[in-house]
């Protein structure tokens, strides 16, 4: 099994409000389910809002506590450009430094309820071009669920696979059914059996509509 490092860029703005248990819930939930496999794993774990905060820095996934509601406080707006653009150059930095010991695979999962508004250190197109230097030069692999939004036209415009954008829905069970996809996804990726056909949207859909039948 391959040593992962797992990258999740948080909204933490104020319309995530009446979410925020569930999305507590839902990234305690994924955290469980992959401290259960096989294999070593890091995690890094950024919240944004207006500003950005480093809630975990490449920690092994062991050691890794439960989000708690003062972890997660939904407040203000939606810097998500400087968020992304802080995390991309402190990983890699990281990664510089460990050389070899760096993490053969890197999940980077993104996830938000608006579209940026007030990010003031990264552009759009910095963005993009950073983002495909690390999907073509370093592998990484970049994950986007948008709700309120066309979530496939957002992450194609910061450089991101249309086959790995999903709009999930703006509630509790969207949020739900976000983290069991992304924990699906998570775990095929570090057992090394990510479809090359794989699609983000098609598998957030197959989650939705199994959760819905019982």
């Amino acid at each position: 099994m391959k040593s992962t490092e797992i990258i999740f860029v948080i909204d933490a703005s104020g319309s995530m409000a009446h979410l925020a248990s569930d999305t507590i819930g839902g990234f305690n939930g994924f955290i469980e389910s992959q401290k259960a496999l096989e294999g070593r794993a890091t995690l890094t774990t950024v919240l944004f809002n207006s500003s950005w905060r480093i809630l975990h820095d490449g920690v092994d996934i062991h050691e890794v506590n439960p989000m708690t509601k003062s972890d997660y406080v939904a407040g203000g707006m939606t810097a998500m450009l400087d968020a992304i653009g802080e995390v991309i150059n402190r990983v890699q930095d990281r990664h510089d430094e460990l050389g070899v010991e760096k993490p053969e695979e890197v999940l980077f999962v993104i996830t938000t309820d608006g579209e940026e508004n007030s990010s003031r250190t990264f552009k759009k197109s910095q963005i993009e071009k950073m983002i495909k230097h690390q999907t073509n030069g370093h592998g990484w692999k970049f994950m986007f669920l948008g709700a309120n939004m066309d979530a496939v036209k957002e992450a194609e415009s910061i450089g991101i696979s249309r086959n790995y954008a999903a709009n999930y829905d703006w509630s509790v069970q969207g949020v739900c059914d976000s983290y069991t996809t992304l924990n699906c996804v998570a775990t095929s990726a570090r057992c090394d059996t990510l479809s090359s056909n794989f699609d983000l949207n098609a598998e957030y859909t197959k989650v939705s509509n199994n959760i819905e039948q019982y």
